[in-house]
């Protein structure tokens, strides 16, 4: 009785051991896990915000509000420009930077007067970008260059020959950014498993010597330690044996 209740302690012992270096392994592979991200290109809107100006104002429909991030097209809700009529109307927003324009949505009215919109042109720079086609038809149009060479520049220019009122201007390009690597993975179930030809594999059920429990404790690494509950008092039951140890 003595002797198995040594070689019960020297197990657990071992146990108490392999738990701790296996928390550790863990520990570190999730550190090392969250410290990764990844450079991603996504689209960004880069006119939000932006300085503004047009031709002229009436109604209060001030520029800025073609980029305030708002898109109603209830002319009274504050969200939309307004030009006088005074022959070509203009509203133009400064990028502030020289970026690759990959499209621009145009918000226009949906209270009244969308078709003032059709046949608008979109400049970037001193280049013809586009023409609106379909703005008679829906609040939004989404528009890309007809020339892809042309869609390089840092203001984005509307006119057009009738009253001019936009609700909002999105120009959209692609910005690389960081992100992080998704939740952090659960190590290998077999990380820390001892293998080798060295060490013979022995199950503890028909050979009970100290030396190939050792054997037979490291064979099952960290996977095996997880599935013990280690406590003051300690029961490892087999389908013959059992061995209890009590804590001091």
């Amino acid at each position: 009785r003595k002797e198995e209740e040594n070689v019960m302690r020297t197990v657990v012992f071992l146990c108490l051991v392999l738990t701790v270096l296996c928390q550790e392994s863990e520990d570190g592979s999730k550190k090392e896990t969250d410290a990764k991200v990844k450079t991603v290109e996504q689209l960004q809107n880069v006119a939000k915000g932006k300085p503004t100006k047009q031709s002229s104002t009436g109604w209060s429909g001030t520029p800025e509000k073609a980029v305030d991030g708002r898109t109603s097209g209830r002319y009274w809700d504050g969200t939309c420009t307004h030009c006088n009529n005074e022959g070509v109307m203009w509203w133009e927003v400064d990028l502030e930077d020289v970026y690759k324009i990959e499209y621009i949505e145009v918000y226009g009215r949906t209270d009244c007067c969308s078709e003032r919109l059709e046949g608008a042109k979109l400049w970037i720079g001193n280049n013809k970008c586009a023409t609106l086609k379909n703005m008679g038809a829906k609040q939004m149009e989404t528009v890309k260059c007809e020339d892809p060479a042309v869609s390089v520049g840092r203001k984005v220019r509307i006119e057009v020959l009738n009253y001019l009122a936009l609700c909002e201007v999105k120009v959209f390009t692609k910005t690389k950014v960081e992100i992080a690597v998704a939740a952090t993975q659960t190590p290998s179930e077999h990380k820390g498993e001892i293998q080798g030809d060295l060490i013979k594999r022995s199950d503890p059920q028909t050979d009970h010597s100290v030396f190939h429990w050792v054997q037979w404790l490291f064979q099952q690494g960290c996977r095996r330690v997880h599935q013990w509950t280690l406590e003051p008092q300690i029961l490892l039951l087999h389908e013959k044996q059992r061995y209890e140890l009590l804590g001091s």
